[in-house]
């Protein structure tokens, strides 16, 4: 009976380790980040941005792990953006799909806005222009591909200014052409 009783014991103190182990076990990990994303090509992360533009950064704020603030000075915009320095915001860290900025590099942002705010990610083509597939991006931001129904590239401003535009250049047209009949007209008679 010592024997069968040593060995009760002994599963008891294994299963309460167990449990130990499944209890309090995790309380000193650091919490995971993980960053999946899908493949965007350039017009796919055109039409899902709602700002596109290249610039230099001029100031990256925190490197805390949930946001920093960055930055740039414009050199070009393709969608969203009219002033010459705009601030973007992202996670700190790229395990949480943050992009990791540095002071003065040049880079082409896609961004997102959120509650008022210009948000990106490794997962939005954000990248340093200096990289390789820039040259497929920069290929269809120069193109009239982006212009194309469903690419996100015309804004109601935009048709609006032009059908404006229109409007006014055939009303322009039409009153010289019924100007120069009545001169006309009125030469002959």
């Amino acid at each position: 009976m010592g024997r069968q009783n040593s060995f009760r014991v002994i599963l008891a103190l294994v299963m309460v380790g167990i449990v130990m182990v499944g209890v309090f076990g995790p309380v000193g990990v650091k919490q995971a980040w993980a960053c999946s994303c899908r493949y965007l090509s350039p017009s796919e992360a055109f039409r899902e941005a709602d700002v596109v533009f290249s610039g230099h950064v001029a100031k990256n704020t925190g490197a805390g792990l949930l946001s920093r603030s960055v930055t740039f000075t414009v050199t070009e915009s393709w969608k969203g953006v009219s002033t010459s320095r705009v601030t973007v915001y992202s996670t700190g860290d790229s395990g949480s799909c943050g992009f990791p900025f540095a002071v003065g590099t040049a880079y082409l942002v896609y961004g997102r806005e959120v509650n008022g705010r210009l948000f990106t990610s490794l997962c939005t083509r954000t990248s340093s222009v200096s990289m390789p597939r820039v040259k497929d991006d920069f290929a269809y931001l120069n193109s009239w591909a982006r212009f194309a129904p469903g690419s996100g590239g015309l804004t109601l401003d935009m048709i609006c200014f032009g059908g404006s535009g229109l409007i006014l250049l055939v009303s322009a047209i039409g009153y010289l052409l019924f100007r120069r009949r009545r001169m006309a007209a009125e030469m002959d008679g």
